[in-house]
């Protein structure tokens, strides 16, 4: 399984350069799951799960495999594939364009939301499993975490009098 970015309509449109803060923003570019592949091969010594195939009469072969590659990408996911190859997307292309400009940038930001992305995900075939109720509950739980997170920070700041701005 590949996690990454699809920069295929990268334009000047969706990329912004901030030359005096040094920060490169992007727009409508997220991180997501490039390639699936089921690994039939169970490694327990690098903890890589298997597949195991129950040969069952008027057993359908295409959708235990599409069954099986739908959990591993829900799993995956759940993981943190995909926050992680946002994560070394994000240094990736800090590192290029310091190289590419002359310049050090220092941040690279991705203005997109994870919980939106895969819920839009989730319905294009308009059934939802298990699996993907349990990926939107997960990510609810990150967000609501990181919403907390941000308000005691806030808090934090404001009793030692600093005036805090947030930008969306």
């Amino acid at each position: 399984m590949k996690a990454g970015f699809k920069f295929n309509e990268l334009n000047d449109g969706n990329f912004v350069y901030d030359r005096s803060r040094q920060i490169i923003h992007f727009f409508g570019f997220h991180a997501e799951i490039l390639n699936q592949d089921i690994n039939p091969w169970f490694i327990p010594e690098k903890r890589v799960p298997g597949f195991q195939i129950i040969a069952e009469k008027n057993s359908d072969f295409y959708q235990l495999k599409q069954h099986c590659v739908n959990k591993l990408v829900n799993n995956a996911k759940k993981a943190g594939i995909v926050s992680q190859a946002q994560k070394n997307g994000e240094e990736a292309l800090k590192e290029f364009f310091s190289l590419l400009t002359g310049d050090e940038i220092k941040t690279v930001v991705f203005h997109q939301d994870e919980l939106i992305y895969e819920s839009n995900e989730i319905l294009k075939d308009s059934l939802i499993d298990f699996d993907e109720i349990s990926l939107i509950d997960s990510l609810v739980s990150k967000n609501i975490r990181a919403i907390e997170k941000e308000k005691n920070s806030l808090t934090k700041a404001k009793k030692r009098g600093v005036d805090h701005q947030v930008y969306w």
